[in-house]
């Protein structure tokens, strides 16, 4: 009976603390979970220059490549960069 009234005490204490408003947060909370977000969210629509248009590929252009690599005489990309920088 002592048990079945203290386990009864402190599941209704439970179920009065998960009911109380949560007024008193700081209308801040959670920026920094947002902003690593976006911070680490890729761009799904990315606005490329004209200087890094992608090319259409096409039957005959895929055909090709497809023969290079298969010759193993594949063409090397430019090497990118993420920064611009003075210093090599």
């Amino acid at each position: 009976m002592k048990a079945t009234t203290i386990f009864t005490v402190l599941v209704a204490g439970g179920l009065l603390v998960a009911c109380t408003p949560q007024e008193k947060i700081h209308p801040s909370f959670g920026n920094a979970v947002r902003h690593n977000m976006s911070i680490h969210i890729i761009n799904p629509t990315p606005e490329y220059s004209a200087a890094q248009q992608i090319p259409e590929l096409d039957g005959p252009r895929a055909a090709g490549a497809q023969g290079r690599y298969d010759k193993g005489e594949v063409i090397q990309p430019e090497r990118l960069r993420t920064t611009e920088s003075n210093t090599r």
